[in-house]
C-alpha cells in the first residue's frame, strides 16, 4: 500500500491496493497541526470484499471515501465503562413538500424547528436524515426541481439522503446539480455505475464518541419506476451488498444504521436477514407508518417478517412531512443496549423563521405563474392513485385523448397511470393544476409498433394491477377487454382500435411520454418499435394546450378498459 501526502488541511490517502488480497490493514494518520511528524490516530481493518468494493474505479472511489471520512470524523471512543446517548431524525416519502400540505400540516420550516428544539434537549448528539424521494408530489416541486428543498435542507443541517427512485426522474446529470447543490452526502450502498455520481457508499461519522455508519437501499427496482437513463447503472442485490458492507465497519462501529426505499415488506424481512444493522429507516411504500423496536410487545397486525426475536429496530415516518421519527439509541461498551422510537407530528409548532424566509420567496416567485387559468372542468376529473392504476377514469381519458388530439397522426394514445399524480376538481382550470397532475415534464414520443407488440405492451399494463403498479394504461384510440384473474401476460381477452379488431401483423402508430417509450414501468416492448420521434413538447403544454381549445371540458368513462375479473 502507498501513502502520498498532499498539502492540505489533512493528509489524504492514496491507495495502490496490493493483488490478490482479501484483507488490507488501512493505517489512518492525521496531519498534526503542531508538529511536522504524522500520528498514527488508529487501524480500521477494512476487509475487501470482491462482492462489493472490486479493485478499479468503484473500488477506488469507496474506499478513498471511506478513509477520508474517518479521517475527518474519526475520534477515540474512550467512554466504554457508561451510557453514550445518540438521537436520530428521520422523514421519510417527503415528495417536495416544502410548504405545509392543503389541510395547513407540514413543510420543512415546521421540522427545522423540531430539529432545533432535539438538537438543544441532546447537546447536539443528533443525525438527522432522509430516505429518499424529494422530488415530486407538489406543484412547487415540479415547477423548480426540488432546488428549494436542497437549500431548506442545507438551511436546516441534514447528515445523510438516501437516493430512492424520484431523484432519478429528471435524469442523472439533474441527479447529480442536486447532489452538487447539497451540503450533506446523497448516500446508496447498493448503486453501482460507470457515472461519476459523487454518490457514497456509507457515510461514517462520530457523534458524542460514538461511532455511526450509515448505508442505504435504493430501490432495487429502480429501472422500472424511474428514467430508463438509470440502466446505466447497476443495482447489486441489496441484502449481500449491505451485509458485506455492515462486517466491513463492524470492527469500528458502534451503531449501524440502515435507509431504504423499497416495500414495507421488504423492510421488515431484513429484520431477521441482516446481521450488525441496529436500526432500519423506511421509504417508498405509502400506508404503514410507524415502528419496532426490540423487545416491544409483538404485534400481529405487523407485517410479516417481524418476530420477537428480531435484534434491529424499523422505522418510518408519516409521508409529506406530517411527522418526523425519533429514535434514542443507549449505547455502552461499544454496542445498542436500548432503543425507544416516536412520530412526533410537527401540527403546532412554530416554523423556523430562516427556512420559513427560504419558502416564502419561493412562494411568491411560484404564485403568478400557477394561478393562471387555462380552462374550466364541468365535473370532477378522477386522477386518484388506486383508480388511475387499475380501472379507466375520465380523466385518464383526458389526457390519452389530449395526446392523440395534439399528434393527429397517431391512432393511439397512451398514459401510464403512475404518471397521473393527483385529481382536479370541477371549477377552473389552473396551470398549478396540471403541474399537479403531470409534475416530471416529459416530453412526448410517437413511434410505431406491430398489433403483437401493441398486444405485448398492453398484457404489462395490466400484469401487476393488483399491486396497484403504475404502468397501468389509460388509453385513447382504443378499447380492451382483459380478465386479472388469468395469469399475467395472458390477461388481455380482446383488443379493438378505431372499434377493428387488432391485426397482429398491423402497424400502429403510438404516442405516448418518453418515459414509458424508454422502457419505464416494464415497457421495454416499446423500445422495439420503430420510427421514434421525441417532440419535444412537454406533457403539461399538450394537455394545457387541448384544455385551452375545448374551453371547457366533461370528459366521461366509456368503457374503454373492462376488467372481466374485477
Amino acid at each position: 500500500m502507498e501513502l502520498t501526502r498532499q498539502e492540505t488541511q489533512f493528509r489524504k490517502l492514496h491507495f495502490s491496493p496490493p493483488k490478490n488480497l482479501n484483507l488490507i490493514d488501512i493505517a489512518l494518520v492525521l496531519v498534526s497541526r503542531h508538529a511536522n511528524l504524522y500520528d498514527v490516530v488508529t487501524v480500521f481493518r477494512y476487509k475487501l470484499i470482491g462482492t462489493i468494493f472490486n479493485r478499479g474505479a468503484f473500488f477506488m472511489k469507496t474506499l478513498h471515501r471511506i478513509v477520508l471520512t474517518l479521517v475527518l470524523g474519526l475520534t477515540v471512543f474512550c467512554s466504554f465503562g457508561w451510557t453514550q446517548e445518540l438521537t436520530v431524525l428521520s422523514l421519510s416519502e417527503y415528495h417536495g413538500h416544502l410548504l405545509p400540505d392543503g389541510d395547513g400540516v407540514g413543510g420543512l420550516a415546521q421540522v427545522g424547528t423540531i430539529v432545533d428544539m432535539v438538537r438543544a434537549e441532546t447537546d447536539g448528539k443528533v443525525l438527522l436524515v432522509n430516505s429518499g424521494d424529494i422530488l415530486i408530489g407538489t406543484v412547487m416541486s415540479s415547477a423548480f426541481r426540488g432546488v428549494p428543498d436542497i437549500e431548506a435542507m442545507n438551511l436546516i443541517g441534514f447528515d445523510a439522503m438516501l437516493l430512492g427512485n424520484h431523484e432519478f426522474d429528471f435524469g442523472i446529470d439533474y441527479m447529480d446539480l442536486l447532489e452538487n447543490l447539497a451540503n450533506f452526502p446523497f448516500l446508496s450502498t447498493n448503486l453501482v455505475g460507470t457515472y461519476n455520481l459523487g454518490v457514497e457508499a456509507a457515510v461514517l461519522k462520530t457523534v458524542g464518541g460514538i461511532n455511526v455508519a450509515i448505508f442505504g437501499i435504493t430501490n432495487p427496482n429502480l429501472y422500472d419506476i424511474t428514467s430508463p437513463e438509470t440502466k446505466s447503472l447497476v443495482v447489486a442485490d441489496s441484502v449481500e451488498v449491505v451485509q458485506n458492507a455492515v462486517h466491513a465497519v463492524s470492527d469500528w462501529a458502534h451503531v449501524v444504521i440502515l435507509l431504504t426505499h423499497q416495500s414495507t415488506r421488504q423492510d421488515f424481512a431484513l429484520l431477521n436477514t441482516l446481521d450488525g444493522v441496529d436500526l432500519i429507516i423506511g421509504g417508498h411504500s405509502p400506508g404503514w407508518n410507524g415502528m419496532y423496536v426490540p423487545g416491544m410487545a409483538f404485534d400481529p397486525s405487523l407485517p410479516d417478517g417481524v418476530s420477537e426475536t428480531s435484534t434491529s429496530a424499523l422505522v418510518k415516518a408519516p409521508s409529506f412531512t406530517k411527522a418526523i421519527s425519533r429514535v434514542d439509541l443507549s449505547v455502552k461498551q461499544g454496542e445498542v443496549v436500548h432503543q425507544t422510537a416516536l412520530n412526533i407530528p410537527v401540527e403546532g409548532f412554530e416554523p423556523h423563521p430562516t427556512v420559513a424566509s427560504l419558502t416564502e420567496t419561493y412562494e411568491s416567485r411560484l404564485s403568478d405563474r400557477l394561478n393562471q387559468e387555462i380552462g374550466f372542468a364541468d365535473v370532477n376529473l378522477n386522477g386518484e392513485r388506486n383508480d388511475v392504476r387499475s380501472i379507466e377514469t375520465n380523466l385518464g381519458n383526458l389526457i390519452a385523448d389530449a395526446l392523440r388530439s395534439g399528434f393527429p397522426e397517431a391512432d393511439i394514445g397512451f398514459a401510464n397511470g403512475g404518471g397521473i399524480r393527483n385529481s382536479i376538481a370541477k371549477g377552473n382550470i389552473a396551470l398549478g393544476n396540471l403541474l399537479e397532475v403531470h409534475p416530471w415534464g416529459n416530453s412526448i414520443v410517437t413511434f410505431d409498433l406491430t398489433g403483437t407488440q401493441l398486444l405485448a405492451a398492453l398484457e404489462n399494463g395490466v400484469s401487476q394491477i393488483e399491486d396497484g403498479a403504475g404502468r397501468f394504461l389509460q388509453v385513447s384510440g382504443l378499447n380492451f377487454v382483459f380478465d386479472q384473474r388469468l395469469e399475467p401476460g395472458s390477461r388481455v381477452v380482446s383488443v379493438e382500435v378505431a372499434g377493428l379488431p387488432l391485426v397482429l401483423g398491423e402497424s400502429y402508430k403510438i404516442v405516448t411520454n418518453n418515459y414509458i417509450a424508454g422502457g419505464g414501468d416494464g415497457f421495454e416492448i416499446f423500445t422495439k418499435g420503430t420510427n421514434f420521434v421525441d417532440t419535444q413538447q412537454l406533457d403539461t403544454d399538450v394537455l394545457g394546450n387541448y384544455i385551452s381549445e375545448m374551453g371547457n371540458v366533461s370528459p366521461e368513462v366509456e368503457s374503454r378498459i373492462v376488467n372481466l375479473g374485477n
